[in-house]
């Protein structure tokens, strides 16, 4: 990974940052480098727009945090019994749970330093995510 989204917003390297926090950091920097102040440094403005883009989002977020510390949820297999779970999901309040559940437990995780966890979390989170867009659509 080239880029650290944390440091391009002169933020702490913290999954638990609040929106806020983001939000202000990013407004801070943003009018700094901004063209009509600052036309000089077009790419540090497109990499401040990039980094609030992920870290506003709480999963990309996530997954930008474990990524920063070394870990690739793309090489991290999930459980077949959870995959078999979430196809077999068609009550949207049951989606909702799990996924509240899930995030509860992913920030638990974080909190414990056990990215490892936090990462098989993650993409179980995404998962659900993708399905509840699917259901959104149809």
């Amino acid at each position: 990974m080239n880029k650290n989204y944390f440091k391009t917003l002169d933020l702490k390297e913290d999954f638990n940052l609040t929106e806020n926090e983001i939000e202000s950091a990013y407004f801070q920097m943003s009018e700094k480098f901004h063209p009509d102040n600052n036309s000089n440094d077009l790419i540090k403005f497109s990499d401040l727009n990039e980094a609030y883009r992920i870290l506003k989002n709480p999963l990309l977020k996530y997954r930008h945090f474990l990524e920063i510390n070394n870990i690739d949820i793309k090489k991290i297999h999930i459980e077949k019994e959870f995959l078999r779970k979430i196809t077999s999901i068609d009550d949207k309040l049951i989606l909702e749970k799990e996924f509240q559940n899930l995030n509860q437990e992913l920030i638990e995780n974080f909190t414990k330093n056990d990215l490892q966890k936090a990462s098989i979390l993650l993409i179980k989170m995404l998962y659900l995510e993708k399905i509840n867009n699917n259901v959104k659509n149809c």
